[in-house]
């Protein structure tokens, strides 16, 4: 057996296996999604998606933030605390 062949073939499983382990496609868990809510009757479809985990079904990561008033809200979705949030059409962002 030629004395270059056994580290050739150490070599070459090296290669292999750093290539197999770094080209591996991860999983990345899906982002959260943060949705301010008022405990109103509008936040109602979105407290049954959450308790019949149809968010998980769909491969989604989504957490309902409850606020006490609508300035809350508002100054959570301004500062970036929630994503997104049910406004009122007679509401406004201040």
């Amino acid at each position: 057996m030629p004395r270059w062949l056994l580290p050739a073939l150490l070599a070459a499983a090296v290669v292999f296996f750093v290539a197999f382990f770094l080209l591996q496609t991860a999983q990345a868990p899906p982002p959260k999604l943060r949705i301010g809510l008022l405990p109103v009757v509008d936040a109602l479809p979105f407290v049954v998606a959450e308790k019949e985990r149809l968010f998980e079904k769909e491969g989604l990561s989504v957490e309902l933030v409850y606020f006490g008033s609508a300035r809350d809200r508002d100054s959570a979705v301004m500062s970036g605390q929630v994503d997104a949030a049910i406004h009122n059409p007679v509401g406004r962002l201040c």
